[in-house]
């Protein structure tokens, strides 16, 4: 019981079951356990943002982050939690810190991307999406995003194979099945 990992490793088995209210007790378990421990820090702030929990969770991210500077997955955590509150350059701006970290970090990408298109910057959002596409070519949401800045941007010819893309990725997606239709 007094074995801080054993309570992070199950409280990322119970999320993935779909048990989140078990897995944010399990996360503050580890936590209580140990209070210098990063990733359960940041696990805990993902459980919080998931239960509507902005700013429980930013204060999480924030611990995390102030025992791992170089933690990239804190940061783009943080990034969601702010984008969660309406703060956009914030989030952006964790966003970026995140890839600083970790140029690969595919989702930073997505979620960047995200970030400036809501803040009518559609051209740097189809950069990151590109980028993200191209670093994991499996993921639905950048080729549904790509395939959306792309019809914003007049490029009817590039929005297409990426709404397919999408659909071939997540059969069930209606958004993507509304836009290529």
């Amino acid at each position: 019981p007094d074995y801080p990992e054993a309570h992070n490793n199950l409280g990322n088995a119970l999320a993935r079951a779909g048990r989140p209210d078990d897995a944010r007790r399990h996360y503050g378990e580890a936590v209580a356990r140990r209070p210098a421990f990063a990733e359960a820090q940041s696990n805990l702030g993902n459980a919080l943002l998931e239960a509507g929990r902005a700013p429980e969770a930013i204060a999480r991210f924030e611990r995390a982050l102030a025992l791992r500077p170089d933690y990239a997955e804190a940061r783009y955590n943080w990034g969601n939690a702010l984008a969660a509150t309406g703060d956009l350059p914030g989030a952006l701006a964790q966003y970026r810190r995140a890839l600083q970290l970790n140029p690969g970090y595919a989702e930073a990408h997505v979620n960047a991307g995200n970030a400036l298109l809501a803040l009518e910057r559609p051209g740097e959002a189809l950069r990151h999406y590109e980028t993200a596409v191209a670093l994991d070519p499996q993921l639905a949401d950048a080729h549904y995003n790509l395939g959306s800045v792309s019809l914003q941007l007049g490029r009817w010819a590039d929005a297409i194979p990426r709404f397919e893309a999408a659909l071939r990725l997540a059969p069930d997606n209606a958004n993507a099945h509304r836009a290529l239709g």
